[in-house]
């Protein structure tokens, strides 16, 4: 799992940071931390998920999500 969220996080990053400099997200936190929180917040979910028969779909829905952030 540590792999999936590493791996997340380096996608969603590049995208905090342009939302900050567009101005949609705040700027008074660093991206990293913003990041870190929306990844913690999913790994929490998944978290739930792992003992529901949903975990595995919702393994794969993570998957795609950051395969389409790449």
């Amino acid at each position: 799992m540590h792999q999936h969220f590493e791996k997340f996080i380096q996608a969603i990053e590049p995208i905090i940071i342009e939302a900050q400099k567009e101005n949609s997200i705040t700027s008074e936190v660093d991206a990293k931390s913003i990041t870190k929180i929306f990844t913690t917040t999913l790994n929490g979910f998944l978290i739930q998920q792992k003992g529901k028969s949903d975990y595995k779909m919702a393994l794969e829905k993570m998957t795609v999500l950051v395969n389409r952030f790449q």
